[in-house]
């Protein structure tokens, strides 16, 4: 990793040459699929023999030789000897057709779903499974036969396993379009061909799309198929990370709600604040419990109950209520589920409010000249995003799943007390790790028009407010010796009215995907509160009135590219002081040391994430600290986007006081 530039007056810019060798495990894993054997589809004959597949459109392996020394190609790829008389059959195409298909010199019979397999045990070893029974210690020599059954599990299937054991003899191809994916990753598991595991799995991480993530996580979570099964989850996380808020509550139906309580309340997904964060996990939880009802024909019933718990408990355990308006926490308080429960317990509320009352006394009574609230810790243990919340310690950069990325943070981010600070340790019996008692400020913006950008003219998101100073992210087109690279930084304002040295970006993702009827919904059965698009104006949206934020726009459709000019410019405002705040208080300090964190979906895997992690950095007033990077998006040399690149940047964001 590059040194950061931290030269006066001059944004923090660390450059990251994504063309070096130095992968992430996601993308060594993509290098690992793409470079794994790959199969030809298999149709049952009536006969119940494997059928003869066209071999000749076999890709070359790396296990077999593909020419005989001496030997030459004829003009339509055949193998002839040196006099061009005989033509010689390639070794891999002569074991396929001639021991799989045609059972030639077989010295093993396998029964299986009703029929005889004439094979060999020299290519059936291949798989670890039919390894044991040939070679390990209980193995009889004299055996002839051997019979399978695999009835219990529907996802072993006869075409699985004849293509399965095709592969031990060489069967390549460049598609499985038409082969069941879910039943290659389940036969592969059980016969152990590792190869075909994850070449399966892989075609079905990089086909992910919501019509097909319910039966993908459905099978992850109700099967162990080992590493499969973590894979698959892992790239259902990550698309759900950053795609699933917009598409809306109905695009979750059929996922597991254990699932979903793992990802809603992540850091890296994408929601506009924790006031809608919240929201949406109340309308997932109320659907859950409609959909179920309505298959019962019945009330909510007990078993319905426990089919959201993990849901509730996510919404009571890993929502920061702390940064909500006090308006926000009276309709939480007053919201009730069907069973007459609330939402959120009365006691999570309380303590939220008190964390909002430490965090405004601390910067109430701080000395306007300390750079620190005092809020950091030292402890031997890691955070648990419940009670404790983790602080950098070095600035870095990471790629992979959401769950990549987490574990990387919990097992790298530690210090030793004897060490000059912000120094790490690789040692994990001295580890101390710094931690904050108040959890940090969330919230995620989705830039559009990047196609549009000017070099070197910033785009302003709306301005927020967090523990007394108002803060924006704005993105930048930078030129680099290279051509040009995305910058993106975290900005403290001088107020919350938009900056007047860049533009405006157009928020077509509004902050809100719930619709008026949705919202309706949510209120059955609270006490007579009703929830709806005329009493929430004002109070979700997180920017001061007049700033560049926007009161909510309730809808239930997935925003589209407006073709319009999504960078308006900013108009020149009035005196700042002129702006009218709903807030209570202001970090009078010149300087504030805040960390900050920043996710940003993966331009080239769509279940990945890039994450942009910095130690405390030190805020001026109208100062900015932040990134470069080719990994957000790319452009040509001419400044133009790059064919292929998606024309909305999307970040989650991560701010904390120390």
């Amino acid at each position: 990793m590059a040194t950061p530039d931290r030269r006066r007056g001059t944004h923090r810019s660390v450059f990251y040459d994504l063309g070096n060798n130095n992968s992430s495990p996601v993308q060594q894993n993509l290098h690992n699929r793409h470079s794994s054997t790959t199969l030809l589809e298999s149709t049952r004959p009536v006969d119940g023999s494997p059928t003869r597949l066209d071999t000749r459109a076999m890709e070359d392996s790396s296990e077999l030789p593909s020419h005989a020394p001496g030997c030459h190609s004829s003009t339509d790829g055949r193998e002839v000897c040196p006099f061009r008389c005989c033509e010689l059959e390639p070794l891999g195409e002569y074991v396929l057709n001639q021991g799989f298909f045609n059972g030639l010199c077989s010295d093993i019979t396998i029964k299986a779903f009703g029929e005889e397999y004439k094979l060999h045990r020299l290519l059936l070893c291949r798989s670890g499974y039919f390894k044991s029974f040939f070679m390990g210690p209980w193995a009889g020599s004299d055996e002839t036969e051997l019979s399978l059954v695999f009835d219990h599990d529907e996802y072993l299937t006869k075409e699985a396993f004849e293509i399965a054991i095709s592969t031990l003899y060489g069967q390549q191809s460049r598609n499985l379009e038409k082969v069941n994916l879910l039943s290659m990753v389940a036969m592969g598991q059980y016969l152990d061909i590792s190869d075909l595991v994850c070449y399966a799995t892989a075609q079905l991480v990089d086909n992910l799309s919501f019509e097909n993530i319910a039966t993908l996580t459905h099978f992850a979570t109700q099967n162990d198929y080992g590493q499969a099964n973590e894979r698959i989850l892992a790239n259902c996380k990550g698309f759900l990370c950053t795609k699933g808020y917009q598409a809306g509550v109905r695009a979750w139906d059929g996922i597991p709600c254990s699932f979903i309580a793992s990802i809603v309340g992540m850091d890296s997904f994408f929601v506009p604040s924790e006031w809608e964060r919240a929201l949406f996990i109340v309308k997932l939880i109320d659907r859950r419990r409609k959909s179920r009802a309505a298959v019962s024909n019945d009330s909510a019933t007990s078993e319905d109950d426990d089919d959201v718990e993990e849901l509730l408990e996510t919404l009571n355990t890993k929502v920061y209520f702390c940064h909500m308006t006090a308006e926000q926490l009276h309709k939480l308080e007053n919201m009730q589920q069907s069973n007459g429960q609330p939402y959120v317990q009365p006691h999570v509320l309380r303590d939220a409010l008190w964390l909002s009352i430490q965090l405004h006394k601390k910067v109430a009574t701080v000395d306007e000249r300390s750079t620190d609230l005092g809020l950091t810790i030292s402890s031997d243990q890691p955070a648990d995003d419940c009670t404790s919340w983790f602080v950098p310690t070095k600035d870095e950069t990471i790629f992979g799943t959401p769950d990549e990325i987490h574990e990387n943070i919990t097992h790298s981010h530690h210090i030793r007390d004897d060490l000059p600070s912000g120094k790490t340790t690789e040692n994990a019996g001295d580890s101390m790790y710094r931690l904050t008692k108040i959890p940090p400020f969330r919230f995620s913006i989705a830039f559009t028009g990047v196609s549009e950008l000017e070099a070197e003219k910033r785009v302003y998101a709306k301005t927020l407010w967090y523990a007394g100073s108002y803060w924006n992210l704005y993105i930048q087109k930078v030129r680099h010796r290279k051509g040009f690279q995305m910058g993106v930084y975290i900005h403290r304002a001088t107020s919350c009215a938009p900056s007047r040295s860049g533009l405006l970006n157009k928020d077509t993702l509004n902050s809100s995907i719930l619709d008026s009827e949705s919202l309706g919904s949510i209120s059955d059965g609270m006490n007579g509160l009703s929830i709806n698009a005329d009493n929430m104006d004002g109070v979700v949206s997180l920017s001061c009135e007049g700033g560049a934020g926007q009161n909510v726009s309730i809808h239930d459709d997935i925003p589209g590219d407006d073709d319009g000019d999504d960078l308006a410019a900013v108009e020149a405002e009035g005196d700042d002081t002129a702006d009218a705040s709903f807030l209570s208080y202001e970090d009078r300090r010149i300087k504030t040391s805040v960390y900050y964190i920043i996710y940003t979906p993966s331009r080239k895997i769509n279940s990945s994430l890039t994450c942009f992690i910095s130690t405390p950095d030190l805020f001026k007033k109208s100062q900015s600290w932040g990134w470069k990077s080719n990994s957000m998006c790319s452009f040509n040399e001419d400044g133009t986007l790059a064919d292929g690149e998606d024309k909305v940047l999307k970040f989650m964001v991560v701010l904390g006081n120390t």
